[in-house]
């Protein structure tokens, strides 16, 4: 009796879409030089559908991959979240020192601003007064 259902076509095409992704980014990941502590990435089994019975070990063998698949996957994934947690804190750390100049810079020139509008106008109303004299 063959396995295969409807539903278990679509998991299988979309785990090819999944990994055919995560082999793209593992590619850039592996050429920077980090490769993630999760074990030995599973390898895919050989598919074979010459009978039933084949086919039949096939999908067995298929379904096993597939949850060691999936579990090296998802420790890929959270290592890779935490190394890049640990960057971006990096990256805000060293950003503060700009983010501070910069506020530092925009609170002078709208002080400077708000006090030159002032005098202008005060100026404005003095010397409207005086020529109305």
């Amino acid at each position: 009796m063959i396995h295969l259902t409807q539903k278990s076509w679509r998991k299988i095409l979309g785990l090819g879409a999944l990994f055919s992704m995560g082999m793209i980014a593992e590619t850039g990941v592996q050429a920077q030089g980090w490769e993630p502590n999760c074990g030995g990435e599973p390898k895919a089994p050989a598919i074979n559908v010459s009978s039933v019975e084949n086919y039949n070990a096939s999908v067995d063998r298929f379904k096993a991959y597939e949850k060691a698949a999936r579990t090296y996957y998802a420790c890929v994934v959270k290592q890779s979240n935490q190394k890049q947690a640990v960057i971006s804190q990096k990256a805000k750390s060293e950003m503060e020192v700009y983010q501070k100049v910069s506020v530092e810079v925009h609170n002078r020139i709208s002080g400077n601003f708000n006090k030159i509008d002032t005098e202008l106008k005060t100026a404005a109303k003095k010397l409207k007064a005086a020529s109305k004299n």
